[in-house]
Formats: structure tokens, C-alpha cells, sequence
């Protein structure tokens, strides 16, 4: 999860924007909380919705933004407020996002943080797990991270997600737009911390 502080014209300075949100228990709460205010609860793709109801129970005047396609996963009975817009500042002008097309089982979007300079991923890039027996928890995931990231210590992308890619054309053409972004730190939400040394070579 990453929380981003929306400080600008738009937004007062305890606004929050809340990035693929974890369980909601009473210590994410009471961080949270000290922060600011939830303004935005965002699945920024198709697999990071997994927690949002527990966060519009929390803050029912935040708004929730998803990727098109998301009753597939929730079903036609669920609720959201809008739908994420390629290549906009939706939330912030300080928060730019960036749709990545190609792998319609994710249609994830990428967050640019203008003023650290930060990129902000869910599932298009994995970050290293240091420890994979110790950093998670459950032994189905240590499983299959040792299966599908065989260097689990790397940056990199799953070995399955390359054969579910239907346009590699525009997921390149994409990447390279991403590319182009001044960032100089890199968020990934699987791995540990943030990458800061030449992000770009990931």
C-alpha cells in the first residue's frame, strides 16, 4: 500500500490517496488517521481491489476509483465512484497516472509522484524480497514466488504474466512513455522498501 498526501490547489494538505490498500486493521487505521484525511481509495488494477470495501465502510466520503472491467472481479452489485482515465491527474496535479495496456487481465495503471519524483506500481514490476522465507508470511505465496520469481532478490516482472500479454506493441509503446517520466525512486507493491539507485535500469 502507499499513501500519497494530495497538498496541492486542488486538495487541502491532510488530504490522502490511498494506492492498492491492505487490510484495514485498527493499526493501518490509527496510521492513517495521523496522516490526514482519506480522500481517494484507488485499485489502481484488477487484482489490488481485495480490501476497498473495508475502506469505504472506514471513510464512506472518500472517493473509490477502479479500473474498468472491475464488476468481472466484484460482481454488478458493487459500488465505486469513477473510473480511473489513462494519462490524467485524476486525484492530484501532483499525481500523475499512466495506463498500461496489453495484459487485459490486469489493465493496471502506474502512479508518477511529481514532486519526489516517485513511480508508484502494483503488479507490472515486482521489487526483491530480501528473505522470502522470512519477509511473508503465507507459505502459499513463498511457494510462488521461489516458482514464478526465481530471483526473487531482483526487480523483475513473474515468468507468467509474459505469455499473458495479448499487445506487446502497446505495452511497449506504454513502458516507453513511463520511460520517459524524470523519476529517480521506484514503489513496487511486492518487494521490500523502494528502489533509489538508477530505477530506470530495473
Amino acid at each position: 500500500m502507499t499513501v500519497i498526501k494530495c497538498d496541492d490547489y486542488i486538495h487541502d494538505a491532510s488530504s490522502l490517496a490511498v494506492i492498492s490498500p491492505v487490510q484495514l486493521d485498527q493499526d493501518t487505521r490509527d496510521e492513517l488517521d495521523k496522516l490526514g484525511r482519506v480522500k481517494w481509495i484507488v485499485a489502481p488494477n484488477l487484482k489490488h481491489h481485495m480490501h476497498v470495501e473495508s475502506y469505504q465502510e472506514a471513510y464512506p466520503d472518500a472517493v473509490l476509483l477502479v479500473p474498468d472491467g472491475i464488476h468481472v472481479k466484484k460482481g454488478e452489485s458493487f459500488k465505486y465512484d469513477d473510473t480511473l482515465k489513462p494519462n490524467t491527474n485524476q486525484i492530484s496535479n501532483s499525481l500523475e497516472q499512466y495506463f498500461i495496456p496489453g495484459d487485459p487481465q490486469f489493465d493496471e495503471y502506474l502512479f508518477y509522484h511529481t514532486p519526489s519524483k516517485t513511480l508508484i506500481v502494483a503488479d507490472f514490476f515486482y521489487g526483491p524480497y530480501i528473505d522470502v522465507d522470512q519477509d511473508i508470511s503465507s507459505w502459499f505465496a513463498r511457494i510462488w514466488f521461489r516458482v514464478y520469481m526465481s530471483g526473487y532478490k531482483t526487480y523483475g516482472l513473474p515468468s507468467y504474466r509474459h505469455d499473458r500479454i495479448t499487445d506487446k506493441l502497446a505495452l511497449s509503446n506504454s513502458l516507453d512513455e513511463v520511460l520517459d517520466l524524470d523519476f529517480t525512486q521506484l514503489i513496487c507493491c511486492h518487494g521490500n522498501g523502494r528502489m533509489v539507485e538508477n530505477p530506470k535500469t530495473a
